[in-house]
């Protein structure tokens, strides 16, 4: 039911064919549109952790919310799209709506997209949301990005939000330990099948 609700908003806030407001509609921005039209769980006072919205309490209750598929899936289809689509992906990182950035900074990384590194240190430094900023955070760690060790030491030290500090400890070590993001997880994105999800029986190995 939920699917049939994308993809009817979807045909009408993206028609495709010859053009949409002067320009072809990309594959990245129907990646966006699908994370913009799902509702996600609010987020804690420091804008970082999930709170479920029924029991008022960190984390999600319900094993069947699909909060975890529908942010797993578009950043499958941004590291699908490539390096190439790198410039499309970054401008996802000025979006209005934070889930849309959160996904964009986890691509980012995953793809160990280095020219991304300018733009992941201004969400780092200007983002006004806990989960990105750590998303933000997290990339450049995958990326090993030498250059933001300063700024991750900073935050380290200055950031409002625990999960930043604690994600930025985490990746100025894997920075220094240039232990980043590898071929084997961008394929293991790359080839992520949601026909199989939820598939393993009790007594399987899974």
């Amino acid at each position: 039911h939920r699917r049939l609700q994308w993809r009817m908003a979807l045909a009408i806030l993206l028609p495709w064919g010859p053009a949409y407001g002067g320009e072809h509609v990309t594959a990245q921005e129907e990646i966006f549109t699908r994370v913009r039209l799902h509702r996600f769980h609010p987020l804690n006072d420091e804008n970082s952790m999930t709170r479920d919205r029924t029991l008022g309490k960190a984390g999600i209750g319900d094993l069947d919310d699909p909060d975890w598929r529908v942010r797993l899936l578009a950043i499958r289809d941004l590291v699908r799209a490539g390096e190439g689509a790198a410039p499309q992906i970054l401008r996802g990182l000025s979006d209005e709506n934070p889930d849309v950035r959160q996904v964009c900074a986890a691509a980012l990384g995953v793809l160990g997209a280095d020219a991304a590194v300018e733009a992941l240190e201004r969400t780092v430094r200007e983002d006004a949301n806990g989960m990105v900023r750590s998303q933000a955070v997290t990339a450049l760690g995958q990326i090993e990005s030498q250059a933001s060790l300063g700024l991750l030491g900073e935050r380290q030290q200055s950031d409002p939000s625990r999960d930043v500090r604690y994600q930025g400890e985490l990746a100025a070590d894997q920075i220094r330990k240039r232990s980043g993001a590898t071929d084997e997880l961008r394929a293991a994105f790359e080839s992520l099948d949601e026909d199989r999800f939820e598939s393993v029986k009790v007594g399987e190995p899974a």
